[in-house]
């Protein structure tokens, strides 16, 4: 029999605002967020326990790897259940897209399937659950400025002709 896990981080930015009154969404370089892993039996198998692990790696082939339930055992996992772990506050490290990947293995050596929210089956340790961008904040108000003197550029042509 093999056991069925579906993985879902969830992951949120915890960013300063841009400007000091945009909020955002994005990852910048340098800042942390917020990661909170679902763990649910979607199998007709009980999961026995065992260990896993959680690894954030970023396209410079830094990363964190984060032990679920700090290294101690995972614990039996019902068909249909589900536990959450963290949040866990790693930083972003570099920029470039962020791959979040894992494996958990069976205390009794039962073979342990993984996929994602979706429902799409990923391989231990190379199949992402989650993909996310980080950037560094200096290029969004390089964006910005941009903007803005197009917006003003603009404004003075439009003003230059009506007079």
């Amino acid at each position: 029999m093999t056991c069925e896990i579906s993985v879902e981080p969830i992951i949120k930015t915890r960013a300063k605002p841009l400007l000091r009154f945009f909020k955002t969404k994005k990852f910048f370089v340098g800042e942390d967020y917020e990661v909170t892993l679902q763990i649910r039996n979607t199998g007709s198998t009980n999961f026995p326990g065992g260990k896993g692990q959680f690894i954030i790696k970023f396209s410079t082939d830094q990363g964190w790897v984060i032990p679920l339930d700090n290294n101690a055992e995972l614990k039996e996992l019902k068909a249909g259940d589900e536990r959450k772990f963290g949040p866990y506050t790693p930083g972003a490290m570099a920029e470039g897209c962020v791959m979040c990947t894992g494996s958990i293995i069976a205390n009794d050596g039962t073979p342990v399937k993984l996929f994602d929210k979706n429902g799409n089956e990923r391989s231990p340790g190379t199949g992402s659950f989650e993909e996310f961008f980080v950037e560094k904040r200096a290029d969004i108000h390089a964006k910005i400025g941009i903007y803005v003197s197009l917006a003003i550029g603009t404004l003075a042509f439009f003003i230059s002709i009506l007079k």
